[in-house]
């Protein structure tokens, strides 16, 4: 911007020392006209320039603040995380520590316990095979029940929607 300034200022300086020699006063008057324009063209462009810079500056902080935001949640869902799987692993720790006191109870059990509780469990599995059956059963019957519900009220609905179109149409005929 100074490199401009001084630039112009001496090519004033030079236009001056010509028109005080010459007899082309107009044509030199031209000339300064001219390259005064293009002065305040070029500082009207390097004032653009600058303020653009800045928009750039201030665009390239505004994108700085939200990769610090957006790193800040990334290390919050991190520490989350952590903190899921530290409790997840307590629970297995947990279960496990369960099966070992079952599979303890289970050794000192003798044999004719284990065909007890084995019985107990195959006897629980078949009711649980059967009440699947009746419980499907039941909800078709009531699917069935349902539908015909529905039917039935729809029914009269319609046939009045369809008289009263009926007396629409021959009233407007």
């Amino acid at each position: 911007m100074a490199g401009l300034i001084l630039v112009t200022s001496i090519i004033m300086t030079i236009f001056t020392n010509i028109l005080n020699r010459t007899k082309h006063k107009k044509l030199v008057g031209r000339l300064m006209l001219g390259t005064f324009i293009l002065y305040i063209v070029f500082f009207i462009y390097f004032m653009e320039r600058k303020k653009d810079e800045e928009k750039t500056i201030a665009y390239h902080i505004e994108n700085l603040d939200q990769m610090s935001k957006n790193m800040t949640n990334v290390q919050t869902f991190i520490s989350q995380q952590k903190q899921n799987l530290l409790k997840e692993q307590a629970e297995l720790e947990n279960l496990k520590k369960e099966k070992d006191q079952l599979e303890k109870i289970l050794k000192k059990l003798s044999e004719s316990e284990r065909e007890l509780i084995e019985a107990v469990f195959m006897m629980q599995e078949r009711r649980q095979k059967n009440s699947v059956w009746i419980e499907r059963a039941y909800g078709f019957v009531m699917g069935i029940f349902s539908s015909l519900i529905a039917s039935f009220i729809r029914i009269p609905i319609l046939n009045r929607f369809i008289q009263k179109r009926q007396k629409q149409k021959d009233e407007n005929q």
